[in-house]
């Protein structure tokens, strides 16, 4: 069994943010579900983009991980077997586990590494681990991850991801990614089960009419776009592209399997009706 992969401080970070020379992900734009883009390494300096306890600065910094796994969180439960396991299915349809005492993580995509998904399933367990806490910097977390839960905008999303930072530095929660004895509870929990076609189709029905209204504002408003931003418009149709032939695989695949489900009921009933008298009883 490999071991899971941990990191340390100092390295955790440097993933995170990017912002050293000839980072491969510096600069990177994290495509966010309200249509807004993050940098990675950018300061947010505005107002509501940070949090004041537990650091000295007065930014948030776009992250790789924490942003794009806090954004991706879809639904989140614990564990039945066992309720230190949360259990966490993203919005691009993957499933990640995180256990909250033994700081360990796993995701289903098979990457062994650390990954988006697995730390939008830490964000959320140390979330429901910080339920009742009084200790300053769990209540600050609490606070803004709820918020940005009720109104997934870039701003919340940064200011909740600079609580975790502060929350995570303070107790030193640098969690093992990638933890094969994690694996189980991908596969035996109902979330890692549960109806991915009608994921993708709330997905679709909420991120494509969003990105058709800003081309058809853009194309009518007579506005000169800049590289940047058409090159975010590009992006967010291929992303749509490609959610749609997911959905449309994702519906074939449910076709198939109910078709064949209702093959075998067809041929059931058929057989049954052969050895009944059709007379009735008397």
């Amino acid at each position: 069994m490999s071991e899971p992969i941990y990191h340390s401080a100092k390295d955790t970070w440097r993933l995170e943010f990017q912002t050293f020379k000839n980072a491969p992900h510096r600069k990177k734009l994290i495509e966010l579900r309200d249509g807004e883009v993050v940098e990675v390494g950018k300061r947010y300096s505005e107002d509501g983009y940070y949090v004041t306890e537990g650091k000295e600065r007065a930014h948030s910094t776009g992250s790789l991980f924490m942003c794009a796994g806090l954004d991706g969180i879809e639904e989140v439960h614990r564990d039945a077997s066992d309720p230190d396991v949360v259990i966490v299915a993203d919005r691009h349809g993957g499933v990640a586990a995180y256990h909250i005492e033994r700081k360990l993580a796993a995701d289903s995509s098979g990457e062994q590494a650390k990954n988006a998904a697995q730390m939008g399933a830490v964000m959320a367990g140390e979330r429901i681990a910080s339920q009742g806490a009084r200790k300053r910097l769990r209540v600050q977390y609490r606070y803004y991850y709820d918020e940005y839960m009720q109104a997934r905008t870039a701003g919340n999303l940064l200011r909740a991801t600079d609580a975790f930072y502060a929350l995570s530095k303070h107790e030193e929660i640098y969690p093992g990614f990638a933890a094969e004895e994690m694996l189980p509870f991908l596969h035996s929990t109902p979330i890692a089960v549960q109806d991915r076609t009608a994921r993708l189709r709330r997905q679709l029905y909420r991120d494509g009419p969003a990105v058709v209204r800003e081309l058809l504002a853009a194309s009518r408003g007579g506005v000169e776009l800049t590289g940047g931003e058409v090159h975010r418009l590009i992006t967010a149709v291929t992303s749509f592209a490609s959610d749609v032939e997911s959905f449309r695989v994702a519906l074939e695949e449910d076709l198939c399997r109910v078709d064949a489900d209702l093959a075998l009921a067809q041929t059931a009933l058929a057989r049954l009706l052969a050895g009944v008298d059709h007379e009735g009883p008397a």
